[in-house]
């Protein structure tokens, strides 16, 4: 979670919840135990960190609940302010304010420096092209 990865469930997960004691392990008026709601509630975040938005379908088979289960909690979080978002019902998608993420802005950067250099790239192309044509040499 440190790493702001995205969970899956496997066998070190479930080691890690049989380990719990019951009152851990008691389900929340959503259905889900508290180490469940956890993971659920990292992955959106950690999914927040990678994508503009997201249909709510790909983000249930992402973190391993159904679309309504993720738009349920995903509702939850952005009411009480821990994910910066908002949900399209009608389209069934999820915004998050992508200019709260990292990895966006950083996207952002690296294909503004793509572009640039693209440009200077042509110029010289262009320049080359010229001389080349005009003297005969390069």
């Amino acid at each position: 979670m440190y790493n702001n990865e995205i969970i899956q469930r496997d066998l070190n997960l479930t080691t890690f919840e049989n380990s719990l004691e019951e009152h851990h392990k008691a389900l929340m008026s959503d259905g889900l135990t508290v180490v469940q709601r956890s993971m659920i509630d990292h992955n959106i975040s950690a999914i927040s960190t990678l994508y503009a938005n997201i249909y709510f379908t790909d983000l249930g088979k992402k973190i391993g609940v159904s679309a309504e289960a993720a738009e349920q909690v995903a509702a939850k979080m952005i009411s009480n302010g821990t994910l910066p978002a908002s949900i399209d019902q009608v389209e069934g998608l999820l915004i998050f304010d992508y200019e709260q993420s990292p990895a966006m802005i950083q996207n952002d950067a690296i294909m503004n420096f793509c572009i640039n250099l693209n440009r200077v790239t042509e110029k010289v192309q262009r320049a080359l092209v010229t001389t080349v044509s005009t003297t005969g040499r390069i």
